[in-house]
């Protein structure tokens, strides 16, 4: 499908952006509301953003809609880094909460060093790899199958966190930055809100590809973190804002 040029325009600001709304491009490129919902359509149909209700963001680049057994190959030496450094924060008979990202299927798959534990994760994946290579409890959510991210999300899900404590809760988002971190859509953004809610102690492993950017929905604030691992120096920004939010930062040794 050949684009037109408005819309490789278009595409080129929700690069950039990360989320339009349709009035804003509208105004932008001095097109009706009407013009720019049939552009995104075309793009969308591409592949190339995702349409919400008033607006679109870009997910050309995001990996989110592929299988998880393919993301996991994504900046797969980095997130091994994390979840390395990730294993000095846990002991045996702890509950654990995991979420769904291929970052705590990492973790997830050194876990087999603990006896004891309690793990209830939303990654079906993770789940099923924990009850197969592991002698913990597992538990998964309830709730809608996201098949090609792996996920259990929804209203049952989250009535099935609201209803357990954790000691620790593991988790990694799409994007970092000063305000907090972000996913690209809201029923992962909601599980990990969640999942902080009833845990005591909130750990976020990020690698370095998620630094400076920010998606569509935002998932925690990051004044609600309280350890962040990570696989390289934080840019500046990012660093003082950690400081300033009390946030015990874990590089790994030079």
């Amino acid at each position: 499908m050949k684009l037109h040029k408005r819309q490789e325009e278009i595409l080129d600001v929700l690069a950039k952006k990360k989320f339009q709304t349709v009035s804003s491009l509208a105004k932008q490129f001095f097109s009706s509301e009407a013009t720019i919902r049939r552009d995104l359509t075309q793009l969308e149909k591409r592949g190339d953003v995702e349409r919400v209700n008033g607006g679109a963001f870009y997910v050309k680049d995001a990996h989110l809609e592929r299988p998880i057994s393919v993301t996991n190959l994504d900046n797969g030496d980095k997130k091994a880094i994390v979840a390395a450094l990730a294993l000095d924060y846990i002991s045996e008979n702890q509950i654990i909460f995991l979420d769904s990202s291929s970052t705590c299927f990492y973790l997830a798959q050194k876990l087999s060093y603990f006896n004891n534990l309690t793990i209830v994760t939303n990654g079906l994946l993770t789940a099923h790899m924990l009850s197969e290579e592991t002698n913990n409890r597992i538990f998964s959510t309830g709730g809608e199958v996201y098949s090609k991210r792996s996920s259990v999300n929804g209203y049952h899900a989250l009535r099935y966190i609201e209803e357990h404590n954790a000691d620790l809760l593991f988790l990694s988002c799409k994007g970092i930055n000063t305000h907090g971190i972000t996913d690209l859509t809201e029923s992962e953004a909601l599980v990990k809100k969640s999942f902080h809610k009833k845990t005591a102690k909130t750990i976020l492993l990020v690698d370095s590809s998620k630094f400076s950017t920010a998606f569509f929905c935002e998932a925690l604030t990051l004044n609600q973190i309280d350890v962040l691992i990570t696989d390289a120096k934080l840019p500046l920004d990012l660093e003082k804002a950690c400081l300033e939010n009390d946030i015990e930062v874990i590089l790994p040794a030079e």
